[in-house]
């Protein structure tokens, strides 16, 4: 990933305004150590670790909101979503995968519901 890939994915993984400095996003400028796509799939988790705390009206850690990420099978779904996004050559902004995400688990959910007859 090139510089100006990093600093866009960057710049999407902070909440902050671009032109404000934030402690966070320099040290993800900073660290090379983190491949782009487990930034991503942290940020997707934090995305989906609010939602859940809104539907149980609770702070939910990131331990659950990890553990519960894994057992819905949102984890594997973000590798199939992130790779067909790649794949159409479109932009990976965090809330965009976990759109994708949440409406592929949808999809096979819908699917694997047995029919009522």
């Amino acid at each position: 990933m090139d510089n100006a890939a990093r600093e866009m994915l960057v710049c999407d993984l902070c909440s902050c305004d671009k032109d404000t400095y934030c402690t966070a996003k320099e040290l993800l400028k900073m660290s090379k150590k983190f491949a782009p796509r487990f930034l991503l799939q942290v940020k997707c988790i934090e995305i989906f670790k609010y939602d859940i705390g809104e539907v149980l009206h609770k702070d939910v850690g990131w331990e659950e909101a990890t553990e519960e990420w894994t057992e819905v099978g949102y984890a594997m779904l973000f590798d199939s979503v992130t790779k067909q996004m790649q794949d159409d050559g479109l932009r990976m902004h965090p809330i965009d995968v976990y759109r994708r995400i949440k409406n592929a688990a949808s999809q096979q959910e819908r699917h694997e519901k047995p029919k009522q007859t």
